[in-house]
């Protein structure tokens, strides 16, 4: 008969009980991180603000130098100063991105979503960096897909997050090409950036949007960047719910593709309006709503698809070209249009109806297909005074 020896278990540590703590000490511990954020905010703001001021002023006196405003220099003197330059102008870039970084962590930046030409964004961001390309006698190649790519994104920070993708894949290639493509895969549209430069080394991919995280580079002269702004393009995708991913090879090359969700209108019609009582909530603000509607939509579109759609176009184009701030939108799904006005309080909204209506009377009148055989039904809702009406409104099916 075999015998099995084995060592007894070892006996389980006892948990310490954790005391609960009463809602005094949480509150207390709630408050404390609340001041200690602002207080890392406070000071990010003053710093980056006392110093923007004197390195503007400094830039501006060695690019007066530079340019021999107050007399001429040899070259020895405008090759120091030239370098001068370029590190004022590092250490501004610096103090920039530790502001927005510091601003997307505190929640401070919000994205404001309309559709655009992704690939018009690409093409006119790649252009910026053509002479750079060129004059480390890489190739910078656009590659885009026949038809238009349209993005539902903030333009803005879209733009932001290429021009960092691209200045680095330019920035870390000393031969080859850097190639920017566009996809449309219907739920997301996506965007590649491919390099064949100096890539990542396994090890330390996974820490590539960290903070102050560098690679690629080596000590001494070069190329040399702030360390901050993966950090940046990872946070500003992730306000827009998106995805980045980075492949690398090193020696061979790195791949980031960018993916931005698409979501159906009325998803996206909602999360427009939520996001508004959100911030309003927040800000005791105000916002109204316009919505204008055809209710023969469905009878002309049967009898010419093509001709019902181009003259919603043409409605939608005529009260876009009829705003007059900044954060309105037009919206437009079928045979609706809504006119979202950030800024407009209730008793104002009439006022802005009549002129929509005036803007939108030509186009009626002078669409042969349309001409005397629908009218315009409208609604308004303001926040706050409709609170309720715009949250039973925004699950209503469409």
């Amino acid at each position: 008969m075999k015998l099995k020896i084995g060592l007894p278990a070892k006996p389980r540590p006892r948990q310490e009980e954790t005391p609960e703590r009463s809602f005094e000490e949480l509150k207390l511990e709630i408050e404390r991180h609340i001041r200690l954020e602002k207080l890392k905010d406070d000071l990010i703001n003053t710093v980056s603000h006392e110093l923007r001021t004197p390195l503007s002023i400094t830039k501006e006196a060695i690019s007066l130098v530079l340019e021999q405003v107050p007399g001429q220099i040899n070259d020895q003197q405008a090759e120091i100063l030239g370098i001068a330059k370029n590190n004022v102008e590092r250490l501004a870039r610096i103090i920039n991105s530790l502001l927005d970084v510091s601003k997307i962590e505190s929640g401070k930046v919000k994205v404001h979503r309309e559709d655009f030409d992704l690939g018009g964004l690409v093409r006119l961001t790649a252009a910026s960096f053509e002479t750079k390309a060129r004059d480390k006698g890489i190739g910078l190649n656009v590659r885009l897909p026949g038809e238009t790519v349209t993005a539902y994104a903030d333009e803005d920070k879209v733009s932001q997050i290429l021009m960092n993708l691209i200045d680095n894949a330019v920035k870390f290639t000393g031969r080859g090409s850097v190639d920017i493509s566009v996809e449309d895969r219907g739920s997301a549209v996506e965007c590649c950036v491919r390099d064949t430069g100096v890539g990542i080394s396994p090890h330390e991919l996974p820490q590539v949007f960290d903070k102050f995280t560098q690679f690629g580079r080596k000590d001494g002269p070069g190329e040399k960047g702030t360390g901050l702004g993966l950090s940046i393009v990872k946070g500003l995708v992730e306000l827009h719910r998106g995805d980045i991913r980075v492949e690398s090879d090193l020696g061979r090359g790195t791949t980031v593709t960018l993916s931005l969700p698409q979501p159906g209108f009325q998803e996206r019609l909602q999360g427009r309006i939520s996001d508004m009582i959100r911030d309003a909530a927040e800000a005791h603000g105000f916002f109204s709503v316009i919505v204008f509607s055809v209710p023969e939509f469905a009878v002309l579109e049967a009898e010419s698809a093509e001709r019902t759609s181009a003259a919603m176009r043409g409605m939608s184009d005529a009260l876009k070209k009829s705003l007059r701030r900044r954060g309105d939108t037009v919206m437009r799904d079928a045979g609706t249009l809504y006119l979202i006005l950030p800024e407009t309080r209730k008793k104002d909204a009439p006022f802005v109806l009549a002129r929509m209506l005036e803007s939108l009377d030509p186009c009626l009148a002078a669409d042969e297909f349309l001409k005397g055989r629908t009218r315009l039904e409208t609604r308004v809702l303001a926040y706050p005074e409709e609170a309720v009406e715009l949250g039973k409104w925004l699950t209503e099916e469409r």
